[in-house]
């Protein structure tokens, strides 16, 4: 019995060292956490090891909501590596996702006041550098270029999502919709391939049609479209861009130019 348990034990322990190196990746393990934190380049030297100091890494599996609407978030979340959904729900209890944001960016909505009228969930394991809301208040109280660094960063957040709802509008085609959030995530994921620039992420039916707030079903369609209009080709869950420039400009005008 002592036996038993002492094996368990250690494979519980291997999987956990497994699991955190699998989030972390060759980016975590061969990098300091600093080379990570690019957003915060302009900063003092100081700053930088204040908050290296100041704060934790943290990581969470797929599908962990680490900020909830309606809830205050004492800590804030730099993520390092990964990606996370930013949503909300609808009066109809429906999830609205508003964008995707991945490696050196905020998954708070909310700095100063901590108070969030969102969701943010992970949509792969994450590693995130956690530090508390009001040890970095005191350090933005000392260093200016931090504070202007931070205000920039959330105008330019702002700015984002001013962009990504009005590419979810119902006054344009479903097609163009789903073919504005495929350029986007092509431009902040994509990687080139021998095809075209592939969005490095798993793409589901289901994800795609909670980003353009549509039925599966439509989604399907409307993907099938896109790919015969000859801007798409579809690998597994991958999704490559074969002619980003003319799905660009079918979101913007709704005309289709075949190859």
């Amino acid at each position: 019995m002592i036996r038993f348990v002492f094996y368990t034990a250690m494979m519980i322990l291997v999987c956990m060292a497994s699991y955190c190196y699998r989030i972390g990746g060759d980016s975590m393990e061969r990098r300091p956490i600093n080379d990570n934190l690019r957003l915060l380049d302009t900063c003092s030297d100081q700053t930088k090891t204040t908050l290296l100091r100041s704060g934790k890494l943290v990581y969470y599996p797929e599908k962990h909501v680490i900020i909830s609407a309606r809830e205050e978030t004492d800590a804030v979340y730099f993520i390092v590596d990964g990606k996370v959904l930013v949503y909300y729900h609808s009066d109809q209890g429906q999830k609205r996702s508003i964008f995707i944001l991945g490696d050196n960016e905020i998954a708070n909505e909310s700095i100063v006041e901590g108070k969030n009228s969102v969701y943010c969930e992970t949509i792969e394991p994450s590693a995130f550098f956690a530090v508390q809301r009001k040890s970095l208040l005191s350090m933005m109280a000392t260093d200016f270029e931090l504070t202007l660094t931070l205000m920039r960063y959330q105008e330019h957040k702002t700015r984002r999502m001013s962009h990504q709802l009005k590419n979810t509008a119902f006054n344009i085609s479903l097609e163009q919709r789903l073919a504005a959030k495929l350029w986007k995530l092509a431009k902040d994921f994509g990687e080139d391939g021998p095809d075209g620039i592939v969005i490095n992420m798993r793409l589901s039916v289901a994800f795609l049609s909670e980003l353009v707030g549509a039925s599966r079903e439509k989604t399907s369609k409307a993907l099938k479209k896109l790919c015969q209009f000859g801007y798409l080709l579809i690998e597994g869950r991958k999704i490559i861009l074969c002619n980003p420039e003319g799905l660009r400009d079918y979101y913007k005008t709704g005309l289709c130019k075949l190859k």
